[in-house]
């Protein structure tokens, strides 16, 4: 009796591991997952606002930043025909500052503090799947391209430039509302996407240490922050919106519609990608009136009282002196990637009519544009160890304006180089570098890392300058060092 219960029991065991193949179709699963993250920052340029300084028009500075962070991301999939993903983020931080603002505050160190919370709703979307076709609808993220510090063809999705450089990979842009179908054809594969409402990027204006107004920008400029800031009352981010407002964006009535195509195909060894996106630039085409521009600059900010921070408020509400037109724009770029022995070569090129770019006094400026990423990468097999580099190139069309532009001359080269080398599965030693020509800048960000699953200790530091009108110069001051602590479950 016992062999025959043995063989009983291990027939049932057999059916219930093989099941049929229709069974394994309907078979239900569930995927929760995430990550929590905190990090601290500290800032090592020492120049912040003071009321007492010799410049009272010197931009407010976050000389500590302490970021805590939790993502949730939960999957659904009934077989291979169906799924469902929602995922969520709850960010709060605490910024220490030395400016003077009517934002909820608190003291830390014995200066003044602001917090920020955001609770958002990330990813939201349905896929429906079949042999030849998969179609997704709701809130997604969509890639296009393969280059790494330098993305020209990645502009599908809404981005964050609120923290560039230490934020998570996957927090970098906004998951959009869209509809996403990908076709097998055989001889390759066909990806449609059609997003009915605008997303615009996320940015600050003034304030945060990578806002948009920095100690280089016009002195008029900086004193108007310091008026409404301390004479009128504003918050950073009201006083920041009252000079560049993001009025004016496509309203959720299909106006804001945009759409595009991918094709993907492969011969000889060589996958390449054909991308078309026809939509919006994710920041506005600000325009600042010269009248407004001289009666800043002309201004003794330091004489200015509060009865005239607000009526000078009142007549910028009133007579609007700043447009805010938001680009159509078309985009067009090729993808390449091969091996040839142990190096994986890609190719990024896009063009783009028009391109959006800003001046010293955040004037919009358009013109076509040009870009190419050539990446080499040493494929090593081990993921711990990573050795990529990126030459990129963009020329503008059109003679710059008189000032130049920020971040840009006409002719742009980087070189960026990321090297990752892992001791034992548990030391990580990353550096990451930028260094870019015309208008000459650098962005270094060594870093080490400690790992043991499920957790991992980070320890960095940034680095960055160049020429004023370079994307380093004009941030200079966000040299700082950070640690950051991060478990996923």
């Amino acid at each position: 009796m016992r062999p025959r219960a043995a063989t009983l029991a291990l027939g049932l065991l057999v059916a219930r591991v093989e099941r049929p193949a229709h069974a394994q179709e309907r078979e239900d699963r569930f995927q929760f997952g995430g990550w929590v993250r905190t990090s601290l920052e500290d800032g090592l340029s020492r120049a912040g606002y003071h009321p007492d300084a010799p410049d009272p028009l010197e931009i407010p500075r976050d000389q500590l930043v302490a970021r805590q962070q939790l993502h949730l991301r939960e999957r659904y999939a009934r077989g291979k025909s169906f799924e469902v993903v929602v995922s969520g983020l709850l960010s709060h931080g605490l910024f220490e500052s030395d400016a003077s603002s009517s934002d909820p505050w608190l003291l830390v160190n014995g200066r003044q503090a602001r917090t920020r919370f955001d609770a958002e709703l990330r990813e939201a979307w349905v896929g429906l799947y079949s042999k030849r076709i998969d179609f997704r609808v709701g809130n997604q993220r969509v890639a296009w391209g393969h280059a790494d510090a330098f993305t020209p063809n990645d502009v599908v999705n809404a981005r964050d430039l609120r923290d560039p450089v230490l934020s998570e990979t996957e927090l970098r842009q906004q998951p959009t509302f869209m509809m996403r179908a990908d076709a097998s054809l055989g001889f390759g594969s066909l990806q449609v996407i059609a997003a009915p409402f605008f997303r615009a990027d996320r940015y600050d204006v003034y304030g945060p240490n990578w806002a948009f107004l920095q100690i280089d920008a016009p002195r008029g400029y900086r004193g108007l922050m310091t008026g409404l800031t301390q004479g009128a009352g504003l918050s950073i981010e009201e006083a920041g919106r009252v000079l560049l407002s993001d009025r004016g964006a496509p309203a959720d009535n299909l106006s804001g519609t945009e759409a595009g195509v991918r094709f993907d195909w492969r011969i000889g060894g060589v996958d390449i990608s054909h991308y078309y996106h026809q939509g919006f630039h994710g920041t506005p085409d600000f325009q600042v009136a010269p009248s407004l521009g001289a009666l800043l600059d002309a201004t003794d900010w330091s004489a200015v009282t509060t009865e005239q921070a607000r009526a000078l408020l009142a007549g910028i509400d009133s007579t609007r002196p700043v447009t805010t037109r938001w680009r159509r724009r078309h985009h067009v770029g090729l993808g390449a990637t091969t091996t040839t022995g142990r190096l994986v070569l890609r190719l990024d090129a896009a063009y783009e009519h028009p391109g959006l770019f800003y001046d010293r006094r955040l004037n919009g400026w358009r013109s076509p544009t040009a870009q190419a990423v050539l990446g080499v990468e040493l494929a090593s097999g081990d993921p711990g160890k990573t050795l990529l580099v990126e030459l990129f190139h963009q020329w503008i069309h059109d003679p710059l304006p008189p000032g130049g532009l920020l971040y840009n001359g006409r002719g742009t080269s980087a070189l960026a180089v990321l090297t990752r080398w892992t001791w034992r599965d548990r030391v990580e030693i990353e550096p990451r570098a930028v260094v870019t020509l015309s208008p000459g800048s650098y962005l270094l960000r060594p870093q080490v890392a400690w790992k043991r699953d499920p957790l991992t200790v980070r320890a960095g530091l940034v680095l960055l300058g160049g020429h004023d009108l370079s994307y380093g110069g004009w941030f200079r001051r966000n040299k700082s060092v950070y640690v950051m602590l991060k478990r996923a479950f």
